[in-house]
């Protein structure tokens, strides 16, 4: 069974809260309507997948693809796939559009488009 956990891009403080904050701090914040306050926050579920060292691979993540035997390679973002109806990869790389499922131990996790979008195209 996938545990289910999250975490919290805040766009005025550019910072990342994660799961273990998450769960200490209120975050009623999140549930109100208040479009102002909607767009202080990002959230990121985590897929239920680690990459190649252990790291828990979130969305909105920056993957290295890694293959085994083989020279990293491909920057990778990770989203949710409405298609699919689950958590997916794509290539950042703008000759190279594709998806593809996230597999475990084929990653590297190198950043998240927030807080590394200098590793964006």
């Amino acid at each position: 069974m996938r545990q289910i956990k999250f975490r919290v891009w805040e766009t005025m403080n550019n910072k990342i809260t994660g799961w273990d904050e998450l769960q200490k701090a209120t975050i009623s914040l999140l549930n109100r309507p208040d479009k102002v306050v909607k767009d202080e926050f990002v959230v990121m579920q985590f897929t239920g997948r680690v990459d190649k060292s252990g790291r828990e691979i979130y969305e909105c993540d920056i993957l290295k693809h890694i293959p085994d035997g083989y020279e990293p390679h491909e920057l990778l973002e990770v989203f949710w796939d409405e298609e699919l109806d689950a958590f997916s990869s794509r290539s950042l790389d703008k000759r190279h559009l594709y998806q593809t499922p996230i597999m475990e131990n084929d990653y590297k996790v190198i950043g998240n488009i927030y807080e590394n979008p200098e590793l964006l195209p």
